[in-house]
């Protein structure tokens, strides 16, 4: 008897999903996406880039906590864009950019916010 061993798993995307990518080695930066719509069989979504709010964590060091604007009708900051979306370890993901993956966000990472820093 022969066990079959996943190494993906599919994991649906729905509208208003919020997917995070950063880019940056010295200055990080953070981008948000909006899922606005997607597709019958799940594979492809359109999104929306969003805006994005930082508050300083330490200001001598330019370090910032920054976090998606979610709400209000003046959030996105692009225009809607189609995408084909992967799912690798449970996790929905596209390639936002050459250099930059987005991944789908949980409520916890949505909160908390990314570490952005923009002294280069």
């Amino acid at each position: 008897m022969s066990t079959a061993i996943a190494t993906k798993t599919e994991s649906p995307v729905y509208v208003g999903d919020i997917f995070h990518g950063s880019f940056g080695y010295d200055m990080t930066i953070n981008c948000f996406w909006e899922v606005t719509r997607v597709s019958p069989s799940g594979k492809t979504v359109w999104v929306r880039e969003l805006k994005s709010e930082c508050s300083p964590e330490d200001p001598r060091s330019g370090a910032m906590r920054c976090r998606a604007v979610i709400t209000g009708d003046d959030r996105f900051k692009g225009p809607e864009v189609r995408k084909r979306v992967h799912t690798d370890c449970e996790t929905p993901w596209f390639r936002a950019e050459s250099f930059m993956l987005a991944r789908r966000l949980d409520n916890e990472h949505l909160l908390d916010g990314f570490y952005e820093n923009h002294m280069d």
